[in-house]
């Protein structure tokens, strides 16, 4: 059995990298890293038997996690596990998602249960819904993070890579609704940790707490919270969350630095849409 570990990065704090690496290199055999960055170059990392580093045009997160997931079939691989550059995994990551039910099997992914590096918090839940419990191990979700996500082969073979029209926003998203309309589960095996860095900062808004990142994502976040609105045959419960998502991602702006930026980014996201721009678009 070959499992292979994918990652994307862009201008990476190669230290961070390394921790990650450290923790699951000997649950792996090998880790494909595709740098986004299109003029940077590791020093800290080299490629060695069990790292390869491709260095790409930045084709965004759904580009760079496609040309390593076809490597690592190239490479025959039979699992491949995708990472984040902002993630670190829990000690024996791999060898708790392998117990999943049904996956050996080719039948489920499963991804670990995610925390707030910072905080140490659950926060899975919070972003993806709680889904159904299946028992005090695992849960039943539509949807889940990319980052410590474990495939096996014949799934990306059966449903496709992820869509590249989704530059960065919803990669996981879009390719989990084909995943389950495919029959397959996607589990969430509450035994198995991943601790994730999210957005640059969060700020008191009222009452919640509010996670953000650079001004830039406004586009992305509004230009594909449509697309995958108008594109998407889901139910009218999940249309309306994603609805709902748009006008709280305007009403947010208006308490955080850089508003300006931040708006024109957004309604940038909204005319990119009507004039039918996909991929990178900035």
């Amino acid at each position: 059995m070959k499992i292979i570990a994918v990652s994307t990065t862009f201008f990476p704090d190669e230290n961070f990298l390394d921790k990650n690496f450290s923790v699951i290199l000997k649950e792996i055999d090998k880790f494909i890293i595709v740098d986004n960055s299109e003029n940077y170059c590791f020093n800290l990392l080299k490629n060695n038997d069990f790292l390869e580093i491709i260095y790409s045009k930045n084709f965004g997160v759904s580009g760079g996690l496609n040309i390593g997931i076809k490597r690592a079939i190239e490479l025959d691989a039979d699992f491949i596990i995708l990472f984040d550059q902002d993630s670190i995994s829990g000690k024996g990551l791999i060898g708790s998602l392998l117990k999943a039910p049904g996956l050996v099997k080719g039948m489920v992914v499963v991804a670990p249960n995610v925390f707030d590096k910072t905080t140490e918090t659950e926060i899975h839940s919070k972003f993806f819904g709680h889904g159904k419990s299946l028992n005090a191990r695992y849960t039943h979700v539509n949807r889940t993070q990319t980052s410590g996500l474990l495939v096996p082969v014949g799934v990306f073979k059966n449903v496709g890579f992820f869509n590249e029209n989704y530059f960065l926003d919803f990669v996981d998203t879009e390719w989990c609704r084909r995943v389950s309309k495919a029959g397959y589960r996607i589990l969430i095996d509450k035994e198995s940790t991943l601790y994730h860095e999210f957005g640059e900062g969060e700020k008191k808004i009222l009452y919640y707490n509010y996670k953000y990142g650079k001004p830039f994502r406004e586009y992305y976040g509004a230009r594909d919270t449509l697309y995958l609105l108008s594109e998407t045959s889901s139910s009218i419960k999940f249309k309306f969350k994603l609805f709902f998502r748009f006008f709280w991602s305007l009403f947010n702006i208006c308490f955080l630095d850089q508003k300006i930026l931040r708006f024109s980014f957004f309604w940038r996201g909204v005319k990119h849409y009507l004039n039918g721009v996909r991929g990178k678009g900035l």
